[in-house]
């Protein structure tokens, strides 16, 4: 047992998440326990008449800490001891808005109740339209923006719920800093992350679901989105300052088409990133 490592699995379902303690070596099972959200299986926040399914992030938290302590329980104190890692998978794509800490909005007073303000569950299908607007939208790009998706991108996911519930919700518009999937705020919570521009962002959720790829430029993609998404400066400062000795020629080339769309302000030392109306225009 002294030699031997273990491995805590916790997968996150539509229903419930199920957690396990498995022996690294050879792959026994030595623990499992399971926990029903207690909140969706009282179908709160949901309307099944709109296809709008919502969870709430009390009932991931729970279950993680039930399940985990469970396992532990269940497994000894001598496996306990020898657990190496932690392994997080969820349903997707499930975002969530967030402030800057990385806290879900409806963890915070005044949201508690707010179905915008929870995670947005893999098969919600409010933002058919937002996802249809996308797929126009990228019709009008030299570069096929949705090649690596299926060549259509889909209402349940990333983007196309962002637009809809910042759009739809003022509220959570006007206290939204940025939006994020469960699988990367699960180990952002258990790694005691305070500030969500540390979080990490998987490569599987950016990539399928948040249209990122190493063959983009980034700031290709930036000037994708701000056209979509006037407020797409929510996922930034709101002044993103550059100091222009850092900039390269590509990026210079990008800021010369921003500022042309007045997204853009210069002075001696620095690029400022502006969006005065990016509320209004969001409200479109």
């Amino acid at each position: 047992m002294k030699n031997e490592s273990f491995v805590i699995g916790v997968d996150y379902g539509t229903d419930s998440v199920r957690s396990i303690i498995v022996n690294a070596g050879n792959g026994q099972e030595m623990a499992s326990a399971v926990f029903y959200y207690p909140r969706w299986k009282n179908a709160l926040y949901c309307n099944p008449s709109i296809n709008q399914f919502r969870q709430n992030p009390l009932d991931y938290v729970e279950g993680l800490e039930d399940t985990i302590k469970r396992c532990v329980l269940q497994a000894g104190p001598n496996v306990a001891s020898n657990v190496k890692a932690i392994s997080i998978d969820t349903t997707g794509s499930t975002p969530v808005a967030v402030d800057e800490r990385g806290t879900p909005l409806s963890l915070l007073p005044g949201f508690e109740e707010n179905p915008n303000a929870m995670f947005i569950l893999w098969k919600d299908h409010t933002s058919v339209n937002e996802a249809e607007e996308i797929n126009r939208h990228a019709e009008k790009f030299p570069v096929n923006y949705l090649q690596f998706v299926g060549g259509i991108y889909s209402s349940e996911w990333f983007w196309a719920k962002l637009l809809h519930v910042l759009r739809e919700d003022k509220q959570v518009r006007e206290r939204c800093y940025s939006f994020v999937e469960h699988c990367d705020w699960i180990p952002f919570l258990l790694t005691g992350g305070k500030d969500v521009k540390q979080m990490k962002r998987s490569v599987c959720a950016a990539g399928h679901k948040s249209l990122w790829a190493k063959e983009y430029k980034a700031y290709r993609l930036n000037h994708f989105f701000l056209l979509l998404i006037p407020c797409y400066r929510i996922f930034l400062p709101v002044y993103l300052k550059i100091p222009t000795h850092q900039t390269s020629l590509q990026e210079r080339s990008a800021v010369n088409g921003l500022q042309s769309l007045g997204y853009l302000q210069t002075s001696s030392s620095a690029l400022v990133l502006l969006m005065p109306t990016w509320v209004q225009l969001a409200a479109r």
